[in-house]
């Protein structure tokens, strides 16, 4: 895959989680104050009739919504958010619940994107929603909760 099939502005993610650097490679944008993560669709990706997996929308939904609520840490906690595609995360956290919809479909080359809300970030559990997009259609909608644990590390690890 070359750069110039990645869309303009994302760079690569670069991940501290094997399982984010096996199933990516994901791609970076800060658009506002929120972090979307692109993903171009190999085959590894891809279910055995060519379209988009549902665990790879889920693992994306995931990895998204995870790293929205970093930065809505780093930014309580006064961590260089610059940093926020080269550190590791801000904070500890796991996933509570994921409930996903899928409302459509994209296959096997297509760019898919994903945006998260954080709705209400709190001091032990943060509520998300995110849509995932291909060509502008939202192909997939989610709302997750996830337990952030109270230490959170600067972005120097």
């Amino acid at each position: 895959m070359t750069e110039q099939q990645i869309p303009e502005g994302f760079e690569k993610l670069l991940s501290e989680s094997p399982f984010n650097n096996l199933v990516g490679p994901y791609y970076t944008k800060l658009i506002g104050n929120r972090i979307s993560i692109g993903l171009r669709l190999g085959k590894q990706h891809c279910n055995r009739s060519g379209r988009l997996h549902g665990a790879m929308v889920c693992a994306l939904f995931d990895s998204t919504m995870g790293n929205n609520i970093g930065l809505d840490v780093a930014r309580t906690k006064d961590i260089d958010q610059s940093m926020y595609n080269r550190s590791p995360a801000t904070a500890p956290m796991a996933t509570v619940s994921l409930t996903t919809n899928f409302l459509g479909s994209a296959k096997l080359g297509d760019w898919v994107e994903a945006t998260a809300d954080v709705r209400r970030p709190g001091k032990s559990l943060a509520f998300v929603d995110a849509e995932l997009r291909r060509d502008g259609d939202v192909i997939a909608n989610a709302s997750g909760v996830f337990r952030v644990f109270a230490q959170a590390v600067d972005a120097t690890g």
